[in-house]
């Protein structure tokens, strides 16, 4: 006798309720995916957020202490009228000293650090503040330390302008945390030297308040034994009576920090 098959059937509603019970898991793993998605961009904007935070407060802490350093160099016009503490004295006996022109293949060795940066009693979170400076002597420098005049010529013109000798970098760079920026300023040194004359090899000075020249001296005799040949005139490297710092390119700062770098 065969046997016979019995076909077990299952109800329609238990069906409908697996079915939807697949439906509810699958939207809940979705959403939770989603949520997590979201919780992950959230705190990648945090971080990123912070960090942009970070670095904008390096760059406003260089970029103000550069500033404070811009105002200390035209403040004054000589060293007697400079502290000597000043950034403005430091930067003198810096270019007038014995250090070493720029070499790009040596930096280590040319490029020189005003230690005053960072003074006491600052906040913990503050930052650090290094300086740095590195120097190049103009291309005809050494040309435009003498010179002539015709004979019995008014110099006012070379005892009032000043020579720009020097051109330097001064490099202010801020670190806070793990993020840095970098502010250098170019300048020119605008100095006025003392200054001898000579006429056949015999000194003159020039009286401003006589309009004459005088022998050895503004308080000598006149001097008009004019014949024969020019003034020659030197300047004296080892006296400036005047000194002046002026910006090489005003409108452009350059910026740099992690991640590349931008003009102010």
């Amino acid at each position: 006798m065969k046997e016979e098959k019995k076909e077990v059937q299952v109800p329609v509603k238990q069906t409908k309720q697996g079915s939807s019970m697949v439906i509810v898991v699958c939207v809940a793993a979705f959403f939770l995916a989603f949520a997590l998605a979201m919780v992950y961009t959230a705190g990648m904007l945090l971080s990123r957020a912070n960090r942009r935070l970070e670095q904008e407060r390096s760059y406003q802490l260089a970029q103000s202490f550069a500033r404070v350093l811009d105002e200390e160099l035209k403040r004054y016009d000589s060293t007697s009228s400079a502290p000597a503490d000043s950034f403005y004295r430091y930067v003198y006996q810096f270019l007038e000293g014995m250090y070493g022109e720029y070499d790009p293949e040596h930096p280590d060795e040319t490029v020189f650090h005003y230690t005053a940066a960072n003074p006491a009693g600052l906040p913990q979170d503050y930052g650090s503040v290094q300086v740095a400076l590195y120097k190049e002597i103009k291309t005809d420098a050494e040309e435009t330390m003498s010179g002539t005049l015709p004979g019995n010529a008014n110099p006012t013109a070379v005892l009032a302008d000043g020579l720009l000798r020097y051109s330097f970098t001064v490099e202010v760079t801020a670190r806070r945390n793990n993020d840095s920026f970098c502010y250098r300023t170019e300048y020119h040194q605008k100095a006025v030297y003392a200054v001898t004359f000579r006429h056949k090899g015999r000194v003159i000075a020039w009286n401003e308040a006589d309009q004459k020249w005088h022998q050895t001296s503004v308080d000598g005799p006149e001097y008009t034994d004019w014949t024969g040949e020019e003034i020659t005139y030197e300047y004296d490297p080892t006296s400036i009576q005047e000194c002046f710092f002026e910006n090489a390119y005003p409108p452009a700062q350059t910026i740099s920090g992690k991640g590349g770098s931008r003009n102010a």
